[in-house]
């Protein structure tokens, strides 16, 4: 119908590649030092986006938990629950967590797209079931570790989908795709995943703010002529 598109990303992401590229291993350390987690372990951080659990998504949850802890026992994990999430729910997973390490942290409330970047750049991977903090994973190209071991019917396999993931139906394939994190040939092959992900669902640019105001003048000089 004469209708023209111009897809230009989310402006929300503006410089997450440029501050990526700029993020050194020092810095993630002080990032883990001011969530008060041991700076000499690997960080592994884990995104909830449900507001309520059913006990299988709980059952779930603390599964993806365990299974961490059984490839690295002193890991630092950092679980972040989405801000409306119901503080009964988050207190539970507190005490089921404490009960088996003391190396973990919570964060709830909103605390926007830039802290969720410094979460992603100072861990080994980020795991997740469908948030959508995966899109900045993905830009930055940063290990995305999904799972799907019950049905929540929750976009299950969001992530298997785009083929952006290392992604997981059992625990023993979670410990599988935790190893492949220290195979350069296993995470260069990831990489090559999100690079072809981003350009189908998640797009890759330099300032998609700028992108749009370029259209809306274009259009209006255009009109003007």
């Amino acid at each position: 119908k004469g209708t023209h598109i111009e897809v230009v990303g989310n402006p929300a992401y503006d410089g997450f590649i440029n501050f990526a590229k700029k993020f050194t291993k020092n810095k993630g350390i002080a990032y883990k030092k001011t969530l008060n987690l041991a700076e000499k372990e690997d960080l592994y951080s884990l995104f909830l986006s449900p507001s309520s659990f059913s006990e299988t998504q709980i059952k779930e949850v603390m599964l993806v938990f365990e299974t961490l802890l059984i490839h690295d026992r002193n890991a630092s994990i950092l679980v972040k629950f989405h801000p409306k999430t119901e503080a009964k729910y988050i207190d539970n997973f507190r005490n089921f967590f404490s009960s088996i390490t003391s190396n973990f942290v919570i964060l709830t409330g909103t605390t926007g797209d830039f802290t969720n970047l410094n979460i992603i750049l100072s861990s080994r991977c980020i795991i997740q079931k469908q948030s959508t903090v995966g899109f900045i994973s993905m830009l930055v190209s940063k290990p995305i570790i999904s799972y799907n071991f019950m049905k929540t019917d929750y976009y299950d396999d969001m992530y298997k989908t785009m083929n952006s993931s290392l992604h997981c139906a059992s625990t023993h394939e979670m410990l599988k795709s935790l190893s492949k994190l220290s195979n350069k040939a296993e995470m260069q092959k990831l990489k090559k995943l999100q690079d072809v992900a981003c350009k189908n669902f998640c797009k890759r640019t330099s300032s998609a703010a700028r992108d749009i105001v370029t259209i809306i003048d274009n259009h209006f000089n255009n009109q003007n002529k």
